[in-house]
């Protein structure tokens, strides 16, 4: 029997950075941890593996970090993912801080692989950015480990970025052998900063403010609008890409205030999903936009 281990984990620190960080939660510190995330896990057969959940022994910084595993033996396997789309943006930075562990098995009756990625959704399309992907063969020796401690991955982007994801994948051979394969993957501070996009303007303007009640929000939120021309202001949802996804009505008082509640459901009437979303209120001479934070 052949044995290929491989160790491997991913973070990206945020600490010494002045820009803004578009990622929400970015070390899973939040309550539930995975808030703002999306995780998405599936295994075939009974030897398949897949899950996602929080570490608390094993992080780049405290108090945790997100911990990822998949894979499987005997013609099982499994795939895990946690993916964050942000607001579109331009010149911005992505750093990431990494650690892997990659458990591969050979038999005489067939060969297993298992791997780790990153992906940066560029210009609307998800780019695979980063790698290892181990497969077990005859030619391997009979044992081959490869550790790494938390190592840092940077890129800069001109093009427009609006997203990143880590995908963890492994699995056996045939369904009669018994070769398999695991892959592990740690991940905390993730980091992109704030390029040039739709951006949070000033709220305290006089005679012209937005603001928004419970924010972050499970079920629904409610504006609260100040404006000398309301019969002339237009409120919208918007997400992270700029795409209008729901009008909401402002209903025009001498008091120049209005109270306006949002159900987080698109124009059709479907639930939206969890993530980033801005308000833009907007006025013949001013527009104020807030950051919104829906909890699914």
């Amino acid at each position: 029997m052949k044995r290929v281990l491989i160790f491997i984990g991913l973070v990206i620190f945020t600490g010494s950075l002045s820009a803004e960080n578009l990622v929400f939660n970015p070390s899973f510190d939040m309550t539930p941890w995975d808030t703002g995330w999306t995780v998405y896990t599936f295994y075939k057969l009974l030897p398949g593996i897949a899950y996602v959940r929080a570490d608390s022994s094993k992080w780049h910084s405290s108090p945790r970090s997100c911990y990822m595993s998949a894979g499987g033996g005997a013609g099982g396997g499994g795939t895990a993912r946690v993916y964050q789309e942000v607001k579109e943006t331009e010149n911005c930075t992505c750093r990431i801080y990494y650690q892997y562990y990659i458990a591969t098995v050979c038999t005489d009756e067939g060969c297993a692989g298992a791997g780790v990625e990153i992906f940066i959704k560029v210009s609307g399309e998800w780019k695979k950015e980063w790698g290892r992907q181990v497969n077990a063969g005859p030619s391997d020796p009979d044992t081959s480990d490869e550790v790494s401690v938390w190592t840092k991955w940077e890129k800069i982007y001109n093009d427009t970025v609006s997203g990143i994801k880590f995908v963890c994948h492994g699995g056996g051979g045939s369904s009669i052998s018994m070769a398999g394969a695991n892959a592990y993957f740690g991940i905390d501070d993730v980091y992109i900063s704030g390029g040039t996009g739709i951006e949070e303007e000033d709220n305290e303007i006089a005679n012209y403010r937005l603001q928004a009640y419970p924010n972050p929000f499970i079920r629904s939120t409610e504006f609260r609008v100040e404006s000398s021309e309301l019969k002339d202001s237009k409120l919208e949802i918007l997400d992270v890409c700029g795409r209008v996804v729901r009008k909401l009505p402002i209903i025009n008082n001498q008091l120049a205030i209005s109270n306006v509640k949002w159900d987080g459901r698109g124009e059709d009437g479907t639930p939206l999903p969890g993530g980033i979303y801005f308000a833009k209120l907007s006025g013949k001479e001013e527009n104020s936009t807030l950051k919104l934070i829906l909890m699914r």
